[in-house]
């Protein structure tokens, strides 16, 4: 179902994005930045049979309804119209994936040299705290937040930063599967 041959999709409110470079790409879907908006991003999910593209569109329908306002948490602003599945959200700047705080790039002269430089372990400590406070929020809403890994938790960028931002919003759920 993934329309990326075509380089665009459209949204439920006839909006058109063209499709610029990939960002991000998981066991579900394919996130790009939109061409003609850098501050805007789409997900586009893949493989979806029509049954699983239904409940991904109730699902990302009942999420675009809840008032998330105060949590750190990246909404879905439009839901991709069929034959595609998906949404477009806005896009945090000065973020990075959480992931970077825990493994050096090969590029790196030394493992002690990046630690320091990436905040050591005062920031991480913030950071996860900040992350467990934001758990915490979800939870007490009667939600849960199904892929917190790395890659789905963005942190600032600059070294002194402690901010906390989650992705992947598809991964919110309001009930549980017996």
């Amino acid at each position: 179902m993934e329309d990326v041959a075509m380089n665009h999709v459209t949204d439920t409110n006839g909006g058109h994005y063209e499709l610029g470079r990939q960002i991000g790409k998981g066991g579900q879907g394919t996130v790009y930045l939109c061409e003609s908006n850098p501050r805007i991003a789409i997900k586009v999910i893949r493989h979806a049979t029509r049954q699983q593209a239904e409940i991904l569109r109730q699902q990302i329908a009942s999420v675009r309804r809840m008032d998330l306002s105060r949590l750190p948490l990246a909404r879905p602003v439009a839901m991709l119209a069929p034959p595609n599945v998906g949404y477009v959200m806005e896009l945090v700047t000065g973020m990075r994936a959480m992931s970077t705080l825990f493994v050096p790039a090969h590029d790196e002269a030394s493992i002690r040299e990046w630690y320091v430089a990436t905040g050591g372990m005062r920031r991480r400590l913030q950071v996860l705290t900040r992350f467990a406070r934001t758990l915490a929020q979800i939870h007490g809403m009667g939600l849960a937040y199904g892929d917190p890994s790395p890659g789905n938790v963005l942190v600032s960028a600059a070294s002194d930063g402690e901010q906390v931002f989650l992705i992947d919003c598809d991964n919110l759920r309001a009930r549980s599967h017996p």
